[in-house]
This record gives structure tokens, sequence and C-alpha cells, in this order.
């Protein structure tokens, strides 16, 4: 059963590199921000509503980013999908994903909520680098590469479903 759902960040949720953003950002619609030198994130189409479909089954949403924290929550905000977001696991800094989870696996939040490294989906879209060392650590934890195609969103809905 799966009770978490840890996501990357840049190509994973939006289509674009945050990293690469400078402040200030500007919200051009419900999907996209711009930075100061007119870069753009644009939210995936579907992302929002996965999120919502997430929370609503009472699955915990996470994130895993290796990339600016201010800089992710700035954009999250103005997206307005920072709500979805749990903030026990949730980690932004430049350390490799397998300490981000080896910190998210010994949290006290997934102890109290029971969750093992079984009942957790890890989503990305570098699968070399982030999917593949991950699930050598902790191959109980379901990988899915995040796609251009956006079919990712429909194999995590027909996971939980």
């Amino acid at each position: 059963m799966i009770k978490a759902v840890i996501f990357d960040a840049d190509g994973t949720l939006w289509k674009g590199d945050s990293f690469m953003m400078r402040p200030p950002f500007e919200k051009i619609s419900e999907y996209m921000v711009k930075d100061e030198r007119d870069r753009e994130i644009i939210l995936f189409e579907g992302t929002r509503e996965l999120l919502d479909f997430l929370t609503k089954k009472k699955i915990f949403v996470g994130l895993a980013s290796q990339n600016f924290f201010d800089t992710i929550f700035e954009i999250m905000n103005l997206l307005e999908i920072q709500h979805y977001f749990t903030e026990d696991i949730v980690l932004v800094d430049w350390a490799s994903k397998i300490m981000m989870f080896d910190k998210i696996l010994a949290s006290d939040f997934l102890l109290k909520n029971n969750i093992e490294p079984d009942n957790i989906v890890f989503v990305d879209d570098n699968e070399s680098e982030n999917l593949i060392p991950v699930k050598k650590k902790y191959p109980s934890i379901k990988t899915i590469l995040a796609k251009e195609n956006l079919s990712h969103i429909k194999e995590i809905r027909e996971l939980i479903e």
C-alpha cells in the first residue's frame, strides 16, 4: 500500500530549471512563473490534479530536489502547489538523492505514520543519477521515471487506484 509519493522538482513537476532562475519572480498564469531574465517554469499538465488526487487519497506528498530552497518554495507558492507537500518529507538542498532518502527514511515522521520503504514511491526525471542509486540502496522503494510525454502521471494514479 502506497502511503507517500516523493517527487523531484525540475523535469518532474514542471518544465524548466529552477536552479537557473533568479528573483524577482512573476506569476504569469496558474501554470507559469518567469524570472527577471524571462526564464520560465511551466507546471506540467496534470500535475496539480495528481497532487490533489494524492491528497484526497490521504497519501503524503514529499519533495527531494537538488536545488535552492528559497527558489523552489517561491515557485511552489506562486504556482499554488505548496500546500500539497508534507513539510516533514520535503528536502531541498544539494545533497545526493541517496543522502536525502537516508534523511527521509530516518525521520520520526515516517515512524509516527508507519511508513516503510515499500510504502514509498519516488518520481524523478533522472534515471541514472537518481532513480537507480536510490533503488539500489533501497530496493523496496518503488521508482517511476518522469517522462516528457507525462505518462508517469497516469502510472502513479494507476499504482494508487
